[in-house]
């Protein structure tokens, strides 16, 4: 099956093509700017410190599964931050790709005076859910960390 068959495939029932919609929509809604995928970011972020607040109180109420609960957490997050990481990866691999520099000092590095400082050239985008889960991760570690602070004073 080949790119044209599996668009095709995608879109060619009615809840399939909304589908598809609804991601154009969002891609070209969160296109408008940087700020649009910060505030949505911001907005992960405040709802993984919401998780961690109910994961917090609802497994500190019973004091019962504790370690089930927090095994449970590490795992999910653990899983996320692979995924996560594991696309950045590939994402930075496919931009270094791209550049094929035929200079004499070596790709990525340019000359300072006498000093080679190595640049970075600039990755593609990661896809928003992979971020906004990212951002939930973090939202739910830090918020557990503050909360045993708080509980621990």
């Amino acid at each position: 099956m080949d790119a044209g068959e599996a668009a095709y495939a995608q879109t060619s029932t009615r809840l399939g093509a909304v589908g598809a919609s609804a991601v154009r929509r969002l891609e070209t809604y969160l296109a408008g700017g940087r700020g649009r995928r910060a505030a949505w970011g911001f907005l992960a972020l405040a709802l993984g410190a919401l998780v961690a607040n109910m994961i917090s109180l609802t497994f500190g109420l019973y004091g019962v599964n504790d370690s089930i609960g927090a095994a449970t957490v590490l795992l999910a997050g653990e899983f996320a931050a692979k995924t996560f990481y594991a696309a950045e990866a590939r994402a930075n691999a496919t931009a270094d790709d791209d550049d094929d520099d035929d200079d004499d000092q070596g790709a990525g590095i340019t000359t300072n005076g006498t000093n080679q400082v190595p640049t970075k050239s600039p990755s593609k985008p990661l896809p928003l859910f992979l971020t906004l889960v990212n951002n939930f991760r973090i939202g739910v570690y830090f918020f557990l960390v503050i909360d045993a602070f708080k509980l621990n004073s």
